[in-house]
């Protein structure tokens, strides 16, 4: 409930429910989206937590949209009409659980598919199992950094062909001309992040 009006919301599912410190994730405005802090799990992974009063403010913007029509049933002897394409698998590498956590829900917010790793080795192991569509990696990373990453890719006839947008806190003109020159699609400094920046981005490589 909010100012006189209310509003249901549909979850997958009720997965617990539990009293707990919110924290605050030190993530500006832009980048947070709806994240309204997070609280520490017992296995040491930080649950995200949605703001209530920017889910409602979403409410309050998207409520008038039109409702999705369902299609129509085709008639016999129609031509079959094609089902929605598949969404597109990102691989978003981060050694910060809180960068990484953000990035996932801001992504999967609109619409992908999303998969994580720590570091540019789990990354590659990652790759090789099952490719994705797009890879944001940051650069500074423990075991294999991100330059490492982007070697080791482009030197993978198999992950050669995989673009990368890197997300990093580096952010002098020599490593950005090293990670574009190494075959990154786009560099976006963390200092500098806007969500709808990255979002453009995906939008445009994809």
């Amino acid at each position: 409930r909010s100012g006189g009006e209310r509003a249901g919301f549909v979850v997958d599912a009720l997965l617990d429910e539990r009293e707990a410190i919110v924290k605050d994730l030190g993530a500006p405005p832009a980048v947070a989206g709806l994240c309204g802090g997070g609280i520490a799990l017992e296995d040491g992974w930080v649950a995200p937590l949605l703001d209530p009063a920017a889910l409602f403010e979403r409410y309050r913007r998207v409520r008038a949209a039109p409702a999705a029509v369902p299609p129509a049933r085709a008639e016999p002897g129609a031509p079959a009409i094609p089902s929605p394409a598949q969404p597109a698998t990102i691989l978003v590498v981060d050694d910060s659980i809180t960068t990484r956590s953000l990035e996932k829900n801001l992504l999967e917010a609109h619409g992908y598919h999303v998969r994580v790793a720590v570091d540019g080795l789990e990354a590659l192991a990652r790759l090789r199992e099952e490719p994705a569509g797009l890879v944001i990696a940051d650069i500074s990373m423990p075991r294999m950094n991100g330059f490492e990453l982007l070697e080791r890719m482009k030197a993978d006839k198999k992950l050669a062909g995989i673009p990368v947008i890197v997300v990093t806190s580096m952010e002098r003109r020599e490593d950005q001309e090293r990670g574009l020159a190494l075959g990154a699609d786009a560099y976006i400094v963390k200092r500098k992040f806007d969500q709808r920046e990255l979002l453009e981005t995906v939008r445009q490589i994809l």
